[in-house]
């Protein structure tokens, strides 16, 4: 499994050096995690560099990669629980989380999108006053240009690109 840690997440946790890693075989198991702020206290978002399927925890209380790796698999194993997409989890994410590589992120287009989740995530907790569980649940719904479709569509949405990830095994 590979987290791409932002550079203030990597700080944290103490991560003293980044490497570029390649995609992992199976996507599903790729994810980019960073940290922000919002009213004074700190979340991470959690999202699937492929599908940008995110969930958002709370970043208190993680001092070191032990605490980041249990707490990111608990948040996305709850997510995915919620979406019907259980055994996915159960069958692909887990047996691949025994192993973590921590490493940069992945490209500029996918820092973008994830910048762009953090601005969302941030205004729906600020302003809507959703938990961290909500706001990543509602980010999972909104239409991203990165997600643009094969059959011409010139948006998707992270739930459907993890579907899509998932049923598309290869």
């Amino acid at each position: 499994m590979i987290l791409r840690l932002s550079q203030q997440l990597a700080r944290k946790v103490k991560v003293p050096h980044l490497s570029q890693l390649p995609a992992a075989e199976d996507p599903l198991t790729d994810w980019s995690a960073h940290v922000f702020n919002v009213s004074r206290t700190q979340y991470i978002l959690i999202s699937n560099t492929y599908s940008l399927y995110s969930t958002v925890m709370f970043s208190r209380g993680m001092k070191d990669t032990h605490e980041l790796i249990v707490g990111a698999l608990v948040a996305i194993r709850d997510t995915m629980e919620e979406d019907g997409l259980l055994s996915a989890y159960m069958q692909r994410i887990v047996p691949a989380s025994g192993v973590v590589q921590f490493g940069k992120a992945f490209s500029r287009s996918v820092t973008g999108s994830v910048n762009e989740l953090i601005a969302t995530a941030t205004l729906f907790m600020a302003d809507d006053d959703l938990s961290p569980y909500d706001a990543g649940q509602r980010l999972n719904d909104i239409l991203l240009s990165i997600l643009a479709g094969p059959d011409g569509k010139p948006y998707g949405k992270p739930r459907e690109a993890m579907r899509e990830l998932i049923d598309n095994r290869h």
